[in-house]
């Protein structure tokens, strides 16, 4: 996404771009099946990890989150487009 893009385009907009560009811009539906998934795979550990950061945002519909991490990264609600400016080309 350009940076034109970026400023021209609602924040709806801007997340749904960046989910198809980034694997890290995530859907709240998303992060919850991920839950519901490792739950049923007995990780226990990862899907308290999900469902905790969830209480603290559980009503924004965009989330930064790298599932590859883990635990070792925690799911992020994204209220703005300056949240994830930080990925616009300039």
């Amino acid at each position: 996404m350009t940076r034109q893009e970026f400023e021209e385009k609602s924040f709806e907009d801007v997340m749904s771009q960046l989910n198809e560009e980034y694997d890290e811009i995530t859907t709240l539906d998303r992060l919850k099946e991920f839950a519901k998934l490792k739950i049923d795979e007995g990780n226990y550990l990862l899907a308290n990890h999900i469902i905790e950061a969830l209480q603290v945002g559980y009503d924004e519909d965009w989330w930064d989150y790298d599932y590859c991490m883990g635990t070792l990264d925690t799911p992020i609600p994204m209220t703005e487009k300056a949240d994830v400016e930080h990925l616009i080309d300039d």
